[in-house]
């Protein structure tokens, strides 16, 4: 038999594990996929059988899937291919299947297209929460209540605005094991009040895994925390939940998709738009995402006509709203218009909003928010070749929030710069940043 036929029974362990028939894995499957890319498929018991059999190899989506439900690699689950040896020319100008040189170089990648890292920050605090989103309903050991687990649900967002995100990697786990337990096991109000606070530890849960640098399990919490919020029937708090996973894919470069998720979910909030300051200032940080979208793909036009609805909702707020939804304001579109113009790589423009930007108006708990905008604003100075003053802004950055500063690839891709533009004289404070953040 050869190695392509070989029975693949780590799928199958896999499956028994999780205690699942082939028909039932298929819809477990196809779950994932369409969390991940909101696509349908169909996987059906015959073909999750014939990739235990080793008769077929599934496919990178399928691969993809099974890597998410195992949280395995391609070589933990039997999927990896053994290569034969290199030829001995291989690579070389006498290897007839190495690549031939360009004719012309190849097209500069835009700004954007370099954004989703491949580098996962504090993985053990990453693992702890992808196990408990992987583990099954009803295997917390008591039954929460769901006013407590509505008090836990707001903590973990207070650790989230001041960007304590290792903190977060220890109380989410357990918070998400209670509620999935509470929404499985109570009734009537409670159980509409433990999905609630289900909402809200997903998307705690999908914002962490963001500034970890997963995006695949962010994206399903996001997925998750817009089912939960279906059930409970409040449309802002659908709204919020979209608002995380185009957060998400606005961070993985995802920028259509962003674009898309926080419109729509922003058009279903507008035919009653002035019932609530809840659903003005979720409507108006929807139109943020979108305009940052457009600004990261370089369409400034779109991205200042979008702010500029933003903005006119700010106005009729008149001060910053603040909740476990969003936080959506005067002074918070003041310092998205600094991160837009940073976005579309104008450094002069960065600056003259900066510079009449208070980050001071917002709350002081809001030590994330604040620290983004030092961090735009230290490269709109590192756009003017102000390298001095960027570092010097992101040193206050990081003594505001150091969490949100060394999980931050805006921060590493913007010191990597720095430091290789770094001449014969030192910038003062760079080698010691780059210390912080693991560069040295």
């Amino acid at each position: 038999m050869s190695a392509e036929r070989r029975p693949n029974d780590r799928l199958r362990e896999h499956r028994e594990r999780l205690g699942k028939t082939q028909e039932e894995m298929g819809d477990h499957l196809a779950q994932i996929v369409w969390e991940l890319h909101r696509r349908v498929v169909a996987i059906s018991g015959g073909m999750v059988s014939k990739w235990e059999r080793g008769e077929r190899r599934p496919s990178r989506l399928y691969r993809e899937a099974y890597r998410i439900s195992a949280n395995a690699s391609d070589e933990e689950l039997g999927f990896a291919r053994h290569r034969p040896p290199p030829h001995p020319h291989a690579g070389s100008a006498l290897d007839p299947a190495a690549p031939q040189p360009r004719a012309f170089p190849p097209p500069p990648r835009s700004h954007a297209a370099s954004r989703p890292t491949k580098r996962l920050y504090a993985p053990q605090a990453v693992a702890a929460i992808r196990h408990a989103m992987l583990a099954p309903a009803g295997s917390a050991t008591d039954q929460p209540e769901a006013a407590a687990l509505g008090q836990r649900a707001a903590q973990a967002w207070q650790l989230r605005q001041r960007a304590r995100y290792t903190a977060l990697g220890e109380i989410l786990p357990p918070l998400l094991t209670d509620t999935e337990t509470a929404t499985a096991e109570l009734s009537g109000d409670d159980r509409l009040h433990a999905h609630r606070a289900l909402t809200h530890t997903y998307n705690a849960a999908s914002s962490v895994l963001k500034r970890l640098g997963d995006f695949e399990f962010a994206s399903i919490a996001a997925d998750r925390a817009i089912r939960a919020a279906t059930r409970v029937g409040d449309p802002v708090l659908t709204a919020a939940a979209s608002y995380r996973l185009a957060n998400v894919f606005l961070s993985a470069g995802r920028l259509e998709e962003a674009k898309d998720v926080a419109l729509r979910a922003a058009a279903t909030l507008e035919p009653s738009l002035g019932a609530s300051a809840a659903q003005l200032a979720m409507w108006g940080g929807l139109l943020l995402t979108a305009a940052l979208a457009a600004a990261q793909q370089g369409a400034a036009a779109p991205a200042w006509e979008l702010f500029g609805a933003a903005a006119v909702a700010a106005r009729q707020l008149r001060r910053d709203h603040v909740d476990l939804h969003t936080i959506f304001g005067p002074a918070n579109v003041a310092l998205h218009g600094v991160q837009i113009a940073a976005e579309l790589g104008d450094g002069s423009e960065t600056l003259r909003r900066a510079a009449r930007v208070d980050p001071d108006r917002l709350p002081g708990e809001l030590l994330e928010r604040r620290s983004h905008f030092y961090v735009d604003v230290a490269r709109g100075h590192a756009q003017q070749t102000n390298d001095g003053a960027a570092v010097a802004t992101l040193l206050q950055a990081d003594r505001l929030a150091p969490e949100d500063v060394r999980f931050n690839p805006l921060v590493r891709d913007l010191v990597m710069v720095l430091l290789r533009r770094e001449r014969q004289r030192a910038t003062p404070g760079l080698r010691e940043l780059a210390a912080n953040i693991d560069l040295n």
